[in-house]
């Protein structure tokens, strides 16, 4: 579900909805990689694109600035013909970083933060100055809002893995397998501060296919 304003979050009161084809799911961590069906203008027949956050590898420092927003109260008018958003913004600092937390809630590459994962926040960005650098996955509230949190988000890299079928790579003419690096290198994903990882040769995760016909990459601003 894309948002439709301005700035493709705040304030808006329609939504453009767009199928999941295939998604890409960590064996490890609580992330998902997918695409989405391409939405097309009805009148002129123009490909639609809409603002979004650009990721970061990059981990945040101890104690920096980082938000978070969720849609909890929206509500739904007009027989289900339009969304009325109501969402809240919640800002806090990082309280830890690391690659493993433990082997049974967080066996991942973690950021600590002090602000709560509230209700419909689940699965949305940790952000970091203009950056997403993290995805929002646990609480572990000692006394619910007293004090508020600790949350714990998947590090962004987490993502590194993933892989997608059917996929056209710009300057190429057929569908084919395509990894994370290989969308990086090519433009189709704008990830900020990306390093190449040395390839093992096995996948990680699995692929769940939803049936969509090949997807054209095309560059992500």
């Amino acid at each position: 579900m894309h948002l439709h304003s301005p700035s493709g979050l705040f304030g808006a009161s329609e939504c453009h909805f767009r199928p999941i084809g295939q998604c890409w799911t960590s064996d490890v961590a609580d992330v998902a990689f997918g695409a989405a069906a391409t939405a097309t203008n009805k009148i002129t027949g123009d490909v639609m694109k809409n603002w979004t956050w650009t990721l970061s590898c990059e981990v945040p420092a101890r104690q920096s600035p980082v938000h978070t927003y969720a849609f909890s109260n929206h509500i739904v008018v007009d027989n289900g013909r339009r969304i009325r958003f109501a969402p809240h913004a919640y800002s806090g600092a990082v309280l830890s970083s690391g690659e493993f937390r433990d082997r049974v809630m967080v066996p991942f590459p973690y950021i600590e933060v002090d602000f709560r994962i509230h209700g419909a926040a689940s699965g949305g960005p940790i952000i970091s100055g203009r950056y997403v650098v993290g995805i929002n996955c646990t609480e572990w509230p000692e006394n619910l809002d007293h004090p508020p949190g600790p949350g714990f988000g998947a590090q962004s890299l987490c993502l590194i893995d993933a892989f997608l079928d059917n996929i056209v790579l710009p300057s190429e003419s057929l569908p084919r397998r395509v990894k994370f690096g290989e969308l990086v290198r090519t433009g189709a994903l704008n990830v900020e501060n990306y390093s190449e990882r040395t390839e093992n040769g096995s996948l990680q995760g699995r692929l769940i296919d939803l049936t969509m016909p090949s997807f054209r990459a095309i560059s992500s601003y």
